[in-house]
């Protein structure tokens, strides 16, 4: 028996592309969190954050210019039976990119923008969303972001993450759904921060942490990673987690971890 993963048809008409099938549709611009990237939403605890599963949609693009483009994608979804439909117009004025986004995702009908800048040697990124549950109050999510790198290779990143859906305490939390994928976090206050260093040219460095500032629950996560040769690299690392009985983080068990990806 034989099992399809994955498979994408891909269809071009001059300056508009369609695609049908899984496909990662990477809208939101943030590390940690984002309150855009509602078709793939991911954990900001995951094991590999970077590897994203896609979502199996249709998804028309047309392009205006080098960097305008408006977006229009229908997705179903895995979680409340409804097919998820939004629209996108990405844009750049004077050396910041800026998108609106707006539709309706797994019932919500959710409005939002995002910005990417640079101020000084910094960049700086944000992410707001206003959703409307068919349910309930209507509540707002935003992220805020900024990158620096120095000239010795270090570079750090900070984002703080507020999600006016989360509970407002532990006594509230739902980790059903947060164990089911559809929420990625369960309190309200978040701050992530990341290091980066270059040892050698094949030896990084890499830092995560998290922080829930409501529960003060937190996880760490340091890693090496070493390019064995080209395409070849190998990683070894720890997740810790930690935080008071009932608290977020608290649960999930610490780990050691070492992987090797081949790129081919």
């Amino acid at each position: 028996m034989h099992h399809l993963y994955r498979a994408l048809l891909k269809l071009q008409f001059g300056d508009t592309d369609l695609r049908i099938g899984r496909q990662r549709i990477a809208w939101g611009t943030s590390r940690f969190w984002s309150p855009l990237d509602l078709l793939n939403p991911f954990s900001p605890v995951a094991l590999e954050r970077e590897e994203r599963l896609g979502v199996d949609a249709i998804l028309v693009e047309h392009k205006f210019g080098p960097v305008s483009r408006l977006a229009a994608v229908v997705a179903p979804s895995r979680f409340s039976g409804e097919n998820s439909r939004a629209l996108q117009w990405h844009d750049n004025a004077r050396g910041v990119d800026y998108s609106f986004t707006g539709g309706r995702f797994r019932g919500n009908d959710v409005i939002g923008i995002d910005v990417i800048g640079q101020i000084g040697q910094a960049g700086v990124r944000a992410e707001l969303t206003r959703v409307h549950p068919r349910e309930g109050k209507a509540f707002g999510r935003y992220v805020v972001g900024i990158d620096y790198a120095f000239a010795n290779t270090l570079t750090l990143s900070a984002e703080f993450y507020r999600d006016g859906s989360g509970a407002g305490s532990t006594a509230a939390y739902d980790f059903v759904t947060l164990a089911a994928g559809a929420r990625q976090t369960l309190a309200r206050r978040y701050l992530g921060l990341h290091a980066g260093y270059e040892i050698t040219p094949l030896l990084k460095l890499n830092t995560d942490i998290v922080l829930n500032l409501d529960d003060r629950s937190r996880f760490v996560a340091p890693s090496l990673t070493y390019s064995i040769r080209t395409n070849l690299d190998g990683s070894i690392g720890v997740r810790w987690f930690g935080g008071a009985a009932g608290s977020e983080y608290a649960r999930p068990p610490n780990a050691a971890y070492l992987s090797l990806q081949w790129f081919f």
